[in-house]
Formats: C-alpha cells, structure tokens, sequence
C-alpha cells in the first residue's frame, strides 16, 4: 500500500504536489535508491541504474505540463 494520494487538485503546483503527481505517474518505472544515490529504471524484467536523467526529464515535462495548464 502507498501513501501518496491518488488525486490531487489540477491547479495545485505546490513542490508538494508536483512530487506527488511524478511519484503516482512514474511509480512503476523509476525508483530512487537513496543509499546508492541513483535512479533505477523498470526495463520491463529488472530495475537497472539509469545513466541517462531520465527522472530529471521526465520531472522537467511533467512540470512544463503542469505549467501549461495554467
């Protein structure tokens, strides 16, 4: 079970929220492995460390989305 909240108010863009929408939409492919310091992403079989910023991508488009709607 998760704690983070399904819904969240669309015009809401509190860092609060933002991270909470990147965590609900990318739970499945992106972990973040605080003691190692990395990304890991789900390639489908295994949890591989990202090299790429993916998750600093994926976070850029998920805010520039977010900043659109406004």
């Amino acid at each position: 079970t998760s704690s983070i909240p399904a819904d969240l108010p669309v015009g809401d863009t509190t860092e609060e929220a933002l991270a909470t929408r990147f965590a609900n939409r990318y739970r499945g492919d992106l972990r973040y492995v605080d003691a190692w310091g990395k990304w890991l992403r789900w390639t489908g079989t295994h949890w591989q460390v990202d090299d790429t910023r993916l998750a600093f991508d994926q976070a850029r488009a998920l805010c520039a989305e977010v900043a659109a709607v406004k």
